[in-house]
């Protein structure tokens, strides 16, 4: 899972699932299995890749003992916002960020903690980094849960990537695009699509159930989700954390409609079109109204409308007038530190419970 070059790019409206050739002097900018970028220079224990140490050169404290003391386990109801708001970010973070290697089904991922909670002591994969819970952790302790996963981010040098060597710091490599495509519906490359297009109508493979429209299920259920049989609901889509919270789900179902919805009404205007022009028109709207929502309406929550429009993150414009500031000097991978920090601010958003 290293990057690899792409075949000579062809300018096209339409974007590559893969995220290559969208920028054409730069095609492998923001590609699927590719590194993270970085704001500051990597900082490792070893100067290489073991996990940071303290000033000096001691563990750093446990990570859930810091959140304790620092955060607590208050429940502080948003005044305001709904759960919808953290919601979709984590749409957004899907579509931007995937750590290869790491925990991606109950089954399938690296397991450093059993289903109960408690350590596996022997035989752990070399990324384990398992968290140890406290012993009078306020919430843990009453499920005598003593363990909790933690798989650390495959890197360039697990992989020998090119580039990589054993004496520079290894980078973190993410399996999805860093740009907001919608890869969490298409998925990231031609293997992931195929098998949930329709290839009629450009429309997105559905099952039909109701009078409405779902996503397939998982031809690899119990594997896929944390399921008894092949029978119960698990969803397959571009990406294989829709099945994550149902909240989550909701979204992915939400966004696999207005695909479908846009296609059927671009069928019926241009019914001369084939099934893949249709589909990637349908795409390219979905792609785009996702992208409006998110800098226009979730984006100013958080950082201001004032705030966004000064520093030109958007712009005021006038009906039938149109911005382009693309620059292709700008990198658009997504930063290591926005992807496993700055952008876990939402965590703090979740609810506790769901009622």
């Amino acid at each position: 899972m290293c990057p690899a070059m792409p075949p000579p790019c062809v300018k096209s409206r339409f974007r590559s699932l893969d995220g290559t050739c969208n920028n054409l002097q730069n095609p492998m900018w923001g590609s699927a299995n590719n590194r993270y970028g970085r704001l500051l220079t990597p900082r490792y224990g070893d100067g290489i890749s073991s996990p940071t140490t303290s000033i000096t050169g001691q563990d750093l404290p446990n990570s859930r003992l810091v959140s304790l003391i620092v955060f607590g386990e208050a429940d502080v109801p948003d005044p305001q916002f709904t759960i919808a708001n953290m919601q979709w970010g984590q749409i957004m973070t899907h579509d931007m960020s995937m750590q290869a290697g790491g925990t991606q089904s109950r089954r399938h991922g690296t397991r450093c903690c059993t289903d109960d909670g408690k350590l596996i002591s022997s035989g752990q994969h070399a990324t384990c980094y398992p968290i140890i819970v406290p012993k009078n952790d306020p919430a843990h302790s009453q499920t005598k849960t003593e363990c909790m996963n933690f798989v650390r981010t495959l890197t360039d040098r697990d992989n020998n990537c090119q580039g990589s060597s054993q004496t520079r710091p290894a980078e973190q490599l993410t399996v999805v695009t860093a740009y907001m495509d919608l890869s969490l519906v298409y998925g990231n490359s031609e293997q992931q699509n195929r098998p949930i297009r329709a290839f009629t109508g450009g429309r997105m493979l559905v099952d039909n159930r109701g009078g409405n429209e779902w996503p397939p299920q998982d031809p690899n259920a119990t594997a896929s989700c944390d399921v008894q049989s092949p029978q119960e609901t698990c969803y397959l889509a571009g990406d294989a954390r829709v099945n994550q919270n149902p909240g989550l789900t909701i979204l992915q179902i939400v966004l696999l409609r207005e695909h479908n919805r846009i296609a059927d009404t671009l069928q019926s205007i241009n019914p001369q079109w084939d099934d893949e022009t249709v589909f990637q028109e349908a795409r390219r709207v979905n792609i785009a109204q996702y992208q409006h929502i998110s800098y226009y309406e979730w984006l100013p929550i958080f950082l201001g409308r004032e705030n966004m429009l000064k520093n030109r993150l958007i712009y005021q414009t006038t009906q039938g007038s149109f911005v382009n500031d693309y620059n292709p000097n700008i990198d658009p991978s997504v930063l290591n530190s926005h992807a496993t920090a700055a952008f876990r601010y939402f965590h703090s958003q979740i609810e506790g419970r769901l009622e």
